[in-house]
């Protein structure tokens, strides 16, 4: 059995974190760790991790023979500072990673540090693969001054086949500003490409239950097609 730890120094700073190397990843500072060579499987407590454009911070990440990664206690952000410089993100209770798939337990908002348990979702299932394939798109925290802290681009994409896809999102803010959109892609090699875009918005203006409280909804539709070169020698075509 290896354990290794940081220690503090004079000033009661942590220093000197072990690092461990997971394969096709870059090292990463860790609180403490435990390896068991009999079994071949690490434990690691206080990691952060890089998945699919967010950041997993667990309490404790273990990893089995088959390089898979249970954790627990994580929070899950597109910020990459640590706990508890991230205001927003998603508590995990209980979860496993593979190279196909994120498996989440018990999980709920957490804003500011306080979590929103009432928004809580039973469990998840978050599949990965470099193969265009259907399934839900993790949203992304932030704070706007007019809207408030929002919940923003959460969704569902959708690929029909190898030439079309598309793209369902929605945002949330604190103040009672929402938006949604779809987005549609198409492509036929080598002779064109393009797709639609459309969105909506509504936002509060003035007090609301007084007589200047209005709700300013805005949409807007494009479309864009650019005709490829290979298809007809000489001309083009491009159209926003």
């Amino acid at each position: 059995m290896l354990y290794a730890s940081g220690i503090y120094d004079e000033k009661g700073k942590y220093v000197g974190r072990p690092v461990v190397i997971f394969p096709n990843e870059t090292p990463k500072a860790v609180d403490s760790l435990l390896y068991n060579y009999k079994s071949q499987e690490g434990k690691t407590f206080g990691i952060m991790t890089e998945e699919d454009g967010g950041y997993i911070q667990a309490r404790v990440l273990r990893k089995n023979i088959y390089d898979e990664l249970s954790i627990k206690d994580a929070m899950y952000s597109t910020c990459d500072l640590p706990y508890p410089h991230t205001h927003f993100g998603i508590h995990i209770s209980r979860g496993l990673i593979t190279d196909k798939q994120i498996i989440a337990g018990p999980s709920y908002l957490v804003f500011q540090g306080i979590p929103f348990k009432f928004l809580a979702l039973p469990f998840g299932f978050f599949p990965k693969t470099n193969k265009k394939q259907s399934g839900f798109l993790f949203p992304s925290f932030g704070d706007d001054v007019t809207r408030g802290f929002g919940l923003r681009d959460f969704g569902w994409y959708l690929t029909y086949n190898d030439y079309w896809d598309s793209e369902l999102r929605g945002s949330f803010y604190s103040k009672g500003s929402w938006e949604a959109s779809v987005r549609t892609n198409y492509v036929v090699n080598y002779k064109f490409n393009g797709g639609f875009n459309f969105r909506f918005a509504s936002t509060p203006t003035g007090v609301e239950g007084s007589d200047n409280f209005r709700r300013a909804k805005d949409f807007n539709f494009t479309w864009n097609h650019t005709q490829r070169q290979e298809a007809n020698p000489g001309t083009s075509f491009s159209h926003r």
